[in-house]
């Protein structure tokens, strides 16, 4: 049986990644890629069978930049996962500090624009 090559905008065990092997299951050879148009590219060069990638979020909206990618490269949609997605926020713990007034202490977060935006009311909230 031959496998697929999936390719999704990540690393191993990003939300891409997990709905990949929820939708395409785990005998299949899978490749992260650093953006969303790098998919694009694997499949129009037949480098990859099918790519993952986001187009609704509930919280967040639409991702604008993927719609104009499967009108760019003239892609077909064959399928389509849910995922529930729950973000976490790693720090330092410091001992005899609070909990509350740790996270008080964070001034800067790094990560993906789209993660940014659905903890935006997280981030109001602190």
């Amino acid at each position: 049986m031959n496998k697929n090559k999936i390719t999704y905008q990540g690393i191993p065990g990003s939300f891409s990644y997990t709905v990949a092997l929820k939708f395409f299951g785990k005998n299949n050879i899978f490749l992260g890629v650093k953006n969303f148009e790098e998919i694009f590219i694997k499949l129009k060069n037949k480098t990859a069978d099918f790519g993952v990638l986001p187009i609704e979020n509930s919280i967040a909206g639409s991702v604008y930049e993927n719609y104009n990618f499967l009108s760019k490269y003239k892609t077909k949609i064959i399928g389509e996962a849910y995922l529930k997605i729950e973000h976490n926020l790693l720090g330092i713990k410091i001992p005899k500090i609070k909990k509350s007034k740790r996270i008080k202490m964070i001034t800067k977060v790094f990560s993906h624009y789209k993660a940014l935006e659905q903890c935006s009311n997280f981030f109001k909230k602190y």
